[in-house]
């Protein structure tokens, strides 16, 4: 019998994705941009952005990089727990 594939929500990410989104949205608001303005900066679409904010989607370190420059604070901050 075949085994079933893996869907994208079926998979468990990292806690440092839900420690990275928290702040992430944190950090957007706090320099006054809204994920239009975020994805501008960017170049990631707000779409994206959104599903990073929610903890729903990982990226790499240098989506991670724009976003920290964009926010304009260290990327380790990004990702310290809360």
């Amino acid at each position: 019998m075949p085994q079933k594939m893996m869907e994208p929500a079926d998979i468990e990410l990292p806690i440092e994705v839900k420690y990275f989104a928290k702040n992430l949205r944190a950090a957007r608001i706090s320099a006054g941009l809204t994920q239009r303005d975020l994805s501008k900066l960017t170049g990631i679409t707000q779409g994206v952005l959104s599903e990073y904010e929610r903890g729903l989607r990982a990226l790499g370190i240098i989506g991670m990089a724009k976003i920290a420059t964009a926010v304009n604070i260290p990327l380790w901050q990004l990702l310290r727990p809360n």
